[in-house]
C-alpha cells in the first residue's frame, strides 16, 4: 500500500476532507484515530475545526471525540513508546557526547577539537600565557556538546545514509577538517553501548522499517494514521512511512498554496539530489512562490522518488504520472488587492494587471520608529479593524504572528494590560491579548529564579543585581516584599554603601586582595546592627555604622532581606566547593544531579509559588527530572548549568489556546498556515527576519545540502507564505521603518520587501502603477504627534475615536465646533471647514 497524499490550497478545505474519511470509515469504537501535527497552534485548530465536521446533523454542532491530535518531537520514538525517554533525543544525547569528546580530547586526531576546548592546556600543550583563554575554553563543554548532539540528531533524520557509512567503519562524504566526526560518533555509541543502548537511531530506523514491511513487527498504532499540515518531512521520516503505509492506512495531508505549480514540477527533472542543482524555482511563475517556497519545492520533489498515490489527482493516477494540467485558477474573480493575489500565487501566474478594489484595507505594510511605536500602532490598526467589521470581525478571528516574540512580550503586556473600566483609559485595553510561545522563564517564576541565581553565584553580584532579583514575583511571595518594602530595601543598600562582592573572599577572584569594603558582607552587619542601635549611641560598635532610621515597623523586612542575602551567599560558596559524589573532579565542578540537588534546595529557600500558582512547583520539578534523566556523572560547571537552563527554557512552541475570545500572539511557527479573518505580521525588520543563520562550520550536511534538509531561513520565507495565503480578509505587517534614535530609514525584511513587490504590481495595470505603494503606511516618531489626530492619519482610527466634528487639522487656528457654516471664519491657508475646532473632541488613539 502507497502513502495516500493529500494537498489543497486550503487548510480548511484539509480538514474537511479528513473529517469526512473519519466519518465515512470509522474506525472500531475502542480504537482512537490518529492525527499527527507539526506544531502545537495546528493541533488545536484541527482539533477545533474537526468539531464541526465530525457528528454533526444540522449545522456544525458537532463534536471531536474519539481523536488524538498529537506533536511528538519525533514520530519514531512516538512509535515506539519512547516519546519521553528517547535516548537519542538532543537532550539527552549530549550527555553521551560529553563523556565521549572528554575521553577523544585527550586522544589523536581530536587536535581541533582539544584546542577549541582549552584541553590541551590539560596535556601542558599551552603557555602560561595562554591560561586564561583555556580556562575560558573549558567552560564551553557542555555548549560544545549540545551542539555536536544536535548535529548527530540532525544527520540521523536528514542525511541516515551518512550515519551508516560512519557507522560501517567508512568516512562518508565528509570534508577533510571535519573528519574527526565520523570517529566521535563511533566513541557516542561505545558510550552508549556502555550504559545499556545497544542500537544506534539509524539501525533502529532500519529494524523497525524492515519489520514493518515484513510484518514481523506490530506498533500500537491504530488502523490509520494521518500527518496534517507538514510542508517539511525528513528523509528519515518518509522512510518511516513509506514503511508504516505497508501495514496501516497512511495518510499525509499537505497544504500545498498552487496546484499548478505541482502538476509543473512533477514534469521537471530535479537534477539529483543536491540542492545546488535545483532549478525548481524556474517553473513558478508568481514572484512569491519562486522567492518564499523552496520548502514545498523540494518536498514535492523528495516525494516524487517516493511511492505515493496522489489522491488529489483527478483520475486518481500514480504519483508522478498522468496529464500534467496547469491547474484551474480557482479564485480568479478577486475584488481586494489580497483576494488577487492569493488568486494569482493559487494559479502560479504572475501579479495580475487586473484592476482590483481601490482598498488599503486588506492588505497594510506600516513603517514604524522602533518596536514600542509597532506596538502602538498594532494597538491602533486592531481597533479599526473591529470597528470597521461591525461586529463580523471578533478578537479570536485575529492573530498576531511575530518573531521574537520575548523582545515585544513586555512591549505589549504594557499596552495591553487591563484596567478598571473608568473611560479614563485607551479603548485598546479592554481587548483581551493572550501572549503565546513564551520560555519557561517567562511563564514559570521559579525557573526564572533559577536562571537569576545562577548568575547572582557565578556573577559580582552587584547591588542592581541583587535588586533585581529582589524584585522578582516568586522572591518577593516568599519573603513577603511588598512595593513599601523594597524601596526600604533599595534606600538601605545606598545607605550601607553595597556595590559588588559577597566578601573579601569574593574579591580574590577578580586580582583584588583585602578589600572587604562595599561588600554585602559589611553592608549586612550594618544593618543588623541597625536594628539593635542607633547612629549616635555611645555604645561601642567596633568599625561599623549602623544604618539609622529603622523603626520598629521595619525589623521584619530588614531580617526578611538580611535572610535572602544570607542564603545567596550560602548558595554561591558552595558552587565554588568541591564536589562530595565520590567522583575526582576540580574544584567548582559538580555532576549533573549535585547541580539538580543544588537548584532544588537553594530555589526552594528563596522563591515560593503564590497560592494560586501552586502548579509551577511541579512543573519546576519536572523539567528538572527531564533534564537528569540520562545524565551521568561527568563533571559540569556553573557555565555549563547556564547554557543548559537557557537551551532548555527558552522561547518554544506552546499550545496556544487560540479562539476564546482573545487575540493570539505567538511566533510564526505554531499557526502556520492556521486561516484566520486577520493576520497581522509584527517585528519584521531586517535583522530578524529571516533568522539571522551563520552556516555552522561543523555542520557536515550545509556544506553540501540536500533537497529537502532544513533550512532555517529557507524556513522563515516559507512561514511568510504560508501567513499571506492563511489570511482570509487581512494581512497586515508592521516593521521598524526608521532608527528611534536619529531618524535614520531602516528597509524592512527582505522577505517583506519581495512581498510588497509582488502586492504593488498586482492590480497595477503599468509600470508606474507598480511603483506606488498606496497600502503604506509611515508612522510619526511620537505617539501624541498632531498626524495622528488627523483623518489622513496612518493610524487608522475607530469611528468611536474620531473627532465628532467634520472639521480637519490643516492650520493652527482655533474655531466654534457649533457655529454654524455661514458665520464660521474662513481660513485663508485653507479650505472653510479645515479649522481646529475650539474644544475638540479629543481622539484616545494614542492616550494611554
Amino acid at each position: 500500500m502507497a502513502l495516500i497524499l493529500h494537498r489543497e490550497a486550503s487548510p480548511t478545505a484539509l480538514a474537511e476532507q479528513l473529517g469526512s474519511l473519519l466519518a465515512s470509515d470509522p474506525l472500531d469504537v475502542f480504537d482512537r484515530e490518529l492525527v499527527i501535527a507539526p506544531s502545537p497552534g495546528v493541533e488545536r485548530w484541527l482539533s477545533q475545526r474537526l468539531a464541526h465536521e465530525l457528528g454533526s446533523d444540522i449545522g456544525d454542532d458537532g463534536v471531536c471525540a474519539g481523536l488524538s491530535v498529537h506533536t511528538p518531537y519525533s514520530f519514531m520514538s512516538f512509535a515506539l513508546g519512547r516519546e519521553f525517554d528517547d535516548p537519542w533525543h538532543p537532550d539527552r544525547l549530549a550527555w553521551l557526547v560529553l563523556e565521549a569528546v572528554d575521553a577523544a580530547v585527550q586522544r589523536p586526531g581530536f587536535e581541533t577539537l582539544a584546542h577549541h576546548l582549552g584541553a590541551d592546556a590539560l596535556s601542558g600543550g599551552a603557555s602560561k600565557n595562554d591560561a586564561w583563554f583555556h580556562r575560558a575554553r573549558q567552560s564551553r563543554r557542555y555548549a560544545v556538546a549540545r551542539r555536536l548532539a544536535g548535529l548527530f540528531a540532525r544527520y540521523s533524520d536528514e542525511r541516515p545514509a551518512l550515519v551508516r557509512a560512519w557507522e560501517s567503519g567508512a568516512g562518508g562524504d565528509v570534508p577533510p577538517d571535519l573528519a574527526w566526526q565520523p570517529r566521535l560518533w563511533r566513541d557516542v555509541l561505545d558510550v552508549a553501548r556502555a550504559h545499556g543502548i545497544d542500537e544506534s537511531p539509524v539501525t533502529r530506523l532500519d529494524r523497525v522499517s524492515t519489520g514493518l514491511r515484513d510484518g514481523t513487527l506490530t506498533l500500537s498504532l491504530p488502523r490509520r494514521v494521518s500527518f496534517f499540515g507538514y510542508t517539511r518531512v525528513s528523509t528519515a521520516t518518509l522512510d518511516l512511512l513509506e514503511a508504516l503505509a505497508a501495514r496501516h492506512e497512511t495518510h499525509l495531508w499537505l497544504p500545498h498554496p498552487s496546484d499548478a505549480l505541482w502538476q509543473r514540477l512533477r514534469q521537471l527533472d530535479s537534477g539529483g539530489l543536491r540542492r545546488r542543482g535545483d532549478d525548481s524555482a524556474r517553473a513558478a511563475e508568481h514572484p512569491l512562490l519562486a522567492m518564499l517556497g523552496r520548502d514545498v519545492r523540494e518536498l514535492e520533489l523528495t516525494l516524487l522518488r517516493r511511492d505515493v498515490e496522489d489522491a488529489s489527482a483527478p483520475a486518481a493516477a500514480p504519483f508522478g504520472q498522468g496529464p500534467a494540467g496547469e491547474g484551474s485558477s480557482r479564485g480568479a474573480a478577486a475584488g481586494t488587492r489580497l483576494e488577487q493575489l492569493q488568486a494569482d500565487i493559487r494559479a502560479n501566474r504572475a501579479p495580475s494587471a487586473v484592476s482590483t478594489i481601490d482598498d488599503t484595507a486588506s492588505f497594510q505594510v506600516h513603517a514604524c520608529h522602533g518596536p514600542a511605536r509597532q506596538v502602538d500602532a498594532l494597538r491602533e490598526t486592531l481597533l479599526w479593524l473591529l470597528d470597521e467589521s461591525e461586529g463580523r470581525l471578533q478578537p479570536r478571528d485575529i492573530v498576531v504572528m511575530c518573531p521574537d516574540v520575548e523582545t515585544y512580550a513586555p512591549l505589549i503586556k504594557a499596552a495591553f494590560a487591563s484596567v478598571d473600566d473608568d473611560g479614563a483609559h485607551h479603548p485598546g485595553r479592554r481587548l483581551r491579548v493572550q501572549l503565546a510561545d513564551r520560555g519557561l522563564a517567562a511563564t514559570n517564576p521559579l525557573a526564572e529564579v533559577a536562571l537569576r541565581l545562577l548568575g547572582l553565584a557565578g556573577g559580582r553580584a552587584t547591588a542592581s543585581e541583587v535588586l533585581d532579583f529582589a524584585h522578582l514575583p516568586a522572591v518577593r511571595e516568599k519573603f513577603g516584599f511588598d512595593t513599601d518594602a523594597l524601596d526600604r530595601i533599595s534606600r538601605w543598600v545606598r545607605t550601607s554603601g553595597a556595590r559588588w562582592g559577597y566578601d573579601a573572599e569574593h574579591r580574590r577572584e577578580y586580582g583584588l586582595l583585602q578589600m572587604p569594603a562595599n561588600t554585602w558582607t559589611l553592608a549586612l552587619d550594618r544593618l543588623a546592627l541597625g536594628v539593635a542601635m542607633s547612629a549616635d549611641t555611645e555604645a561601642p560598635a567596633g568599625a561599623l555604622l549602623p544604618i539609622d532610621d529603622l523603626g520598629t515597623s521595619d525589623i521584619e523586612t530588614a531580617s526578611a532581606f538580611v535572610t535572602l542575602m544570607t542564603e545567596v551567599t550560602a548558595a554561591a560558596k558552595a558552587v565554588r566547593g568541591t564536589s562530595s559524589a565520590g567522583v575526582d573532579l576540580p574544584r567548582g565542578s559538580f555532576t549533573p544531579q549535585e547541580w539538580f540537588d543544588w537548584l532544588r534546595r537553594h530555589v526552594g529557600a528563596v522563591a515560593a509559588p503564590s497560592r494560586d500558582e501552586a502548579w509551577q512547583l511541579g512543573a519546576f520539578e519536572r523539567e528538572l527530572a527531564f533534564l537528569a534523566e540520562g545524565s551521568t556523572r561527568t563533571g559540569l560547571r556553573l557555565t555549563d548549568m547556564r547554557v543548559m537552563l537557557e537551551q532548555r527554557w527558552g522561547p518554544r512552541p506552546s499550545r496556544s489556546n487560540f479562539r476564546n475570545g482573545a487575540v493570539s500572539v505567538c511566533t510564526l511557527t505554531p499557526m502556520r498556515s492556521v486561516p484566520h479573518q486577520a493576520v497581522i505580521l509584527l517585528g519584521l525588520d531586517d535583522e530578524s527576519f529571516p533568522r539571522s543563520f551563520v552556516v555552522d562550520g561543523d555542520d557536515a550536511l550545509a556544506r553540501d545540502p540536500h533537497l529537502g534538509e532544513r533550512d532555517p531561513r529557507s524556513e522563515d520565507r516559507q512561514l511568510l507564505l504560508d501567513a499571506v495565503m492563511a489570511a482570509r480578509k487581512h494581512l497586515i505587517a508592521f516593521y521598524s521603518g526608521f532608527d528611534e534614535r536619529d531618524g535614520t530609514r531602516r528597509p524592512p525584511a527582505v522577505p517583506l520587501q519581495e512581498l510588497i513587490a509582488a502586492a504593488a504590481a498586482t492590480g497595477a495595470p503599468t509600470p508606474e502603477d507598480a511603483e506606488r505603494h498606496p497600502f503604506e503606511f509611515v508612522h510619526p516618531l511620537q505617539p501624541f504627534d498632531e498626524r495622528n489626530f488627523t483623518f489622513r492619519s496612518p493610524c487608522r482610527v475607530a469611528r468611536t475615536t474620531r473627532p465628532r466634528s467634520p472639521a480637519r487639522v490643516r492650520c493652527g487656528r482655533r474655531v466654534r465646533a457649533d457655529a454654524p457654516s455661514p458665520t464660521r471664519p474662513r481660513c485663508r491657508r485653507c479650505s472653510p471647514a479645515c479649522c481646529r475646532p475650539a474644544n475638540p473632541v479629543t481622539s484616545p488613539s494614542t492616550s494611554s
